[in-house]
């Protein structure tokens, strides 16, 4: 057995299923397995951080009270970290150890000593660590950084790439994309930022789309911004242009002369004057969407806790606004995850609609992705389908729930189910 200090005070001592503090002069059996527990608090406005801590704290303490009975044991904590899920939910996550016997006159955790539910050593009273201590067994996944040697355009040559180049070396050139998305055999969509898609067929570089609306706002949202504008090339003097530039009526032509699609907006400069700005073009073969591609694979989001690296080159990839690395499935789930390929979190997003997207044939591209599935969840399930044991607090249309294995919220819409998001209990 794994003591933790005092044997001789240990001997005679047995105790009833109580909760101890991190530190405990308490008995461990070898080789016992740790129990996992999390809550969420949903937090209002007026609320101090203590106030939240001292919420979520309560529900923790609540289901690590009915862990008691359910595993007859005593437990001593082992870690605890308090995380913010969003905007406006707080996460406690913390691990506990079976204990057999402790010590005589140890503090045990109830209602009126929950400042002894921390990740502090007994009466220590520290500033409470937000953020979770992951301990993971693998290498960090390397990432290139996303790097452009010019953002000027011709009309055959992209940031410095020309047409016909290998997508291998395009993407070493540019270190990686901002999103990639397979189509099908060497058939591929990639974007810079949010306002630059390249188009790969039989791995080779056959196109670009420049638009300030190339992607639905819900799915731009979820890019990284990366050098917006670019510099274009006018055949027409020689020079290169900022596309945020007011345009001459003899730009406008040589634009529309030199490249496909160009789209060019009246912009307001003044109470009386108005001037043309691009706001899209595109060149070469942009065509890759309107033939036949294959759709995603749709796995089961709740399993994919530990394959979901392994997927990555079926399913899109993209990097968001704080550089963490994303899946993209074909039924609406975004699956995030951190340097070790592990799974942070799962997005069960709204279905996306092509409404304002100038992505040539996006909106083919969006009509094959299915409806999510979470476990026994999906899209457009009544929420008086979702097991009532399953689900917690319910706050306008969010309302929380829970297994034994992932914690989190449902978006409810008329008492649908249309979006969520979900964290693993332990990672």
């Amino acid at each position: 057995m794994a003591l933790y200090v005092g044997m001789s005070a240990l001997s005679t001592v047995t105790i009833a299923h109580d909760i101890y503090p991190k530190g405990s002069e308490c008995e461990v059996t070898f080789g016992s397995k740790t129990i996992s527990l999390s809550a969420m608090y949903f937090t209002k406005n007026k609320e101090t951080e203590f106030e939240q801590i001292a919420h979520v704290k309560q529900r923790l303490f609540e289901k690590a009270t009915k862990a008691l009975a359910q595993y007859n044991t005593s437990m001593m904590i082992k870690s605890m970290r308090f995380k913010s899920h969003s905007e406006d939910a707080l996460v406690a996550k913390a691990e506990f150890l079976p204990v057999t016997a402790c010590a005589k006159d140890i503090p045990r955790v109830n209602t009126t000593s929950l400042d002894l539910f921390s990740n502090n050593i007994m009466h220590l009273k520290q500033k409470v660590n937000l953020g979770y201590a992951i301990s993971v067994n693998k290498e960090v996944i390397k990432t290139a950084p996303l790097k452009l040697e010019s953002n000027l355009i011709s009309d055959n040559t992209i940031f410095g790439i020309k047409l016909g180049e290998s997508m291998q070396s395009v993407e070493k050139d540019l270190g990686r994309f901002s999103l990639l998305w397979p189509l099908s055999d060497g058939a591929y969509i990639a974007f810079i930022g949010r306002d630059n898609a390249l188009f790969f067929s039989d791995h080779k570089f056959v196109g670009y789309q420049y638009n300030e609306s190339l992607l639905l706002i819900s799915l731009r949202n979820h890019l990284e911004f990366f050098n917006e504008g670019i510099r274009v090339y006018d055949p027409t003097t020689g020079n290169a242009f900022s596309s945020g530039e007011e345009l001459t009526t003899a730009r406008v032509k040589a634009l529309k002369g030199a490249y496909k699609n160009v789209q060019i907006v009246k912009v307001k400069t003044s109470d009386e004057a108005v001037a043309d700005k691009l706001v899209g073009l595109s060149i070469g073969d942009t065509s890759l969407l309107t033939g036949k591609f294959d759709a995603l694979p749709c796995p089961d989001a709740a399993a994919l806790l530990q394959s979901a690296p392994d997927l990555d080159k079926s399913l899109v990839q993209l990097f968001g606004m704080s550089g963490k690395r994303a899946l993209l499935t074909g039924c609406h789930q975004k699956i995030e995850m951190n340097h070790y390929g592990t799974v942070t979190s799962i997005e069960l997003l709204d279905p996306l609609t092509s409404t304002n997207m100038e992505l040539k044939g996006g909106s083919r591209l969006l009509q094959s992705l299915k409806p999510w599935q979470f476990g026994t969840v999906s899209q457009g399930d009544s929420v008086n389908q979702l097991p009532a044991n399953e689900l917690g607090e319910a706050n306008l249309d969010v309302i929380e729930w829970s297994n034994n294995l992932w914690e989190g919220h449902f978006v409810l819409d008329n008492d649908t189910v249309v979006a969520g998001t979900l964290i693993p209990i332990k990672l």
